[in-house]
Parts: C-alpha cells; sequence; structure tokens
C-alpha cells in the first residue's frame, strides 16, 4: 500500500512537469550528449555511455533502408 502511493506521488510529480520545461530539458541532454560524441580527446567507453543516457533503443528497418532512433523521454 505505501508503495502505491509513492507511485502515485511520483508520477503526478512527472505529470505535473509542464511539456515545455520536459522539452527543454530532453534538449539539454542532447546538446551535452552531442558535446560529448563530437569531442576527440573523450574516449570511446565515455561516448558510449553519454549515448545510452538518451537513446534507447536503436532499429534498422531493412525493408524501408530506414534508421530509427527510439530516445528516452
Amino acid at each position: 500500500d505505501n508503495i502505491s502511493s509513492q507511485l502515485r506521488g511520483i508520477t503526478e510529480q512527472i505529470t505535473a512537469v509542464p511539456a515545455a520545461e520536459q522539452k527543454a530539458d530532453f534538449m539539454k541532454n542532447i546538446q551535452h550528449t552531442y558535446d560529448i560524441i563530437s569531442n576527440p580527446d573523450i574516449g570511446y567507453e565515455i561516448k558510449g555511455a553519454a549515448l545510452r543516457r538518451v537513446i534507447k533503443k536503436i532499429v534498422y528497418n531493412i525493408q524501408l533502408h530506414r534508421l530509427e532512433i527510439h530516445y528516452y523521454i
């Protein structure tokens, strides 16, 4: 019961954040990730970790020859 009420409270907090603010935070994370992966002085292990924080999965659709990138939002 306590866990359910905590989960409801967290859900309410998340939905209370305006969509514009969520988008701004997401874009800030994307920019930070881009800065990391485009820096030649940063190693591949750190670049990979940065990408995994914003990218949920990458799917290649062979029939359509299309790469789909699914982000955490």
